[in-house]
């Protein structure tokens, strides 16, 4: 895996692989309001597990209607300043059976995700499965 990151301007930098870039900046005063490198980083979590638990259904056959992950981080108090727990809310809606959501995180939590495998060697990622709207399990990630 190789990428690059350029300074544009500013806070602001792209990273590119070549093919696919993003855009990376700090916050207000001093950015204007893309991602920050750490919020990228919450993002690739979602990103990873959420793959990981939808083709996990899709081989189920029990897609949802939605889905969608909301992360929440703490980060310490000194510098460098890094998270220091990680909270995931998955959400999901239509019929889909609770037995395989649950089964979907947790094995995404414990055997399949690369970044949360990386992540949780630094700081714990706690997680809560909705379905539904009605919260149905939780756990934490054990790799």
């Amino acid at each position: 895996m190789k990428l690059t990151t350029n300074w544009m301007e500013k806070f602001r930098f792209s990273a590119t692989d070549g093919t696919n870039s993003t855009t990376m900046d700090t916050n207000p005063p001093y950015g204007e309001g893309f991602l920050t490198p750490k919020q990228l980083c919450l993002a690739a979590v979602e990103g990873c597990t959420a793959m990981d638990v939808i083709s996990h259904l899709n081989k189920r056959k029990q897609l949802p209607k939605s889905f969608s992950i909301e992360a929440d981080a703490d980060l310490t108090a000194t510098h460098p300043k890094v998270f220091s727990e990680i909270r995931l809310l998955y959400h999901f809606e239509g019929e889909v059976q609770t037995a395989l959501a649950l089964e979907a995180v947790e094995l995404s939590q414990t055997k399949y995700c690369g970044v949360s495998a990386m992540m949780a060697k630094n700081c714990p990622i706690r997680y809560q499965v909705f379905l539904n709207g009605s919260l149905v399990g939780q756990g934490e990630a054990k790799f």
